[in-house]
């Protein structure tokens, strides 16, 4: 098993972590918040050597678990979910879809669905869930109720990295087991009280990475 300065380090090495910069979020049900540091999972997966050692530590977690199908939430979750079911082998590899949910032809949000065939794959199969980085839940615990739509058990739920700050757990997912590979417990302020904004100007932020662009043209500074 890797040791979690292991774990730490790949992340560094791969620049998945961000500490000490200023950056936008992406919005929550109770609006915009800013933050010191930044989880940035798209810079993990370039690196197939990382998230091979990674997956495997997952795999190897939920390997008594007799998992039948890993299923990852597009989009990050669906190169996790191959290389994991690979480990796991005979486990097959599915995706859950993002699919608007419309109430009079207006959306008023959004659902995981299993679809392309898979569900015939998943109904009836021991399944785990797969992502990269959880923050809320909200992606994990709608990709679980795609499972069980599509008449699944699902065992567990296997992450990168749990952001949440402990606030997310099995209990909350609904789920017998989480398990993650590294937790960060990341400072967010209400974008209107960010003291980042107040000490370096609202342009510090990052528009490279997370939600510093929008962030801008919201406030009519690009």
């Amino acid at each position: 098993m890797l040791s979690p300065q292991h774990i730490k380090s790949i992340f560094g090495d791969a620049r998945a972590i961000i500490i000490g910069d200023h950056f936008v979020y992406a919005k929550k049900e109770t609006g915009w918040f800013h933050g010191y540091d930044y989880v940035n999972k798209d810079a993990i997966y370039p690196h197939t050597n990382y998230v091979k050692i990674l997956c495997e530590e997952i795999a190897l977690h939920f390997i008594c678990k007799d998992i039948q199908v890993v299923v990852g939430p597009t989009i990050g979750g669906v190169g996790l979910s191959q290389w994991i079911a690979y480990k796991l082998f005979p486990a097959l590899a599915v995706y859950a879809d993002e699919e608007d949910v419309l109430v009079d032809g207006k959306k008023i949000g959004t659902r995981r669905v299993i679809k392309r065939g898979y569900d015939k794959h998943v109904k009836g199969k021991r399944c785990l869930i797969v992502e990269d980085v959880i923050n809320s839940g909200a992606t994990v615990v709608k990709t679980r109720d795609a499972v069980l739509a599509a008449g699944g058990w699902v065992v567990g739920v296997g992450c990168l990295c749990n952001r949440s700050g402990g606030k997310v757990t099995a209990q909350t997912l609904g789920v017998p087991d989480l398990f993650w590979l590294l937790a960060v417990d990341m400072k967010m302020f209400p974008e209107d009280e960010c003291p980042i904004c107040k000490e370096r100007g609202l342009k510090s932020v990052r528009t490279d990475i997370g939600k510093g662009q929008e962030f801008l043209t919201r406030k009519g500074l690009v």
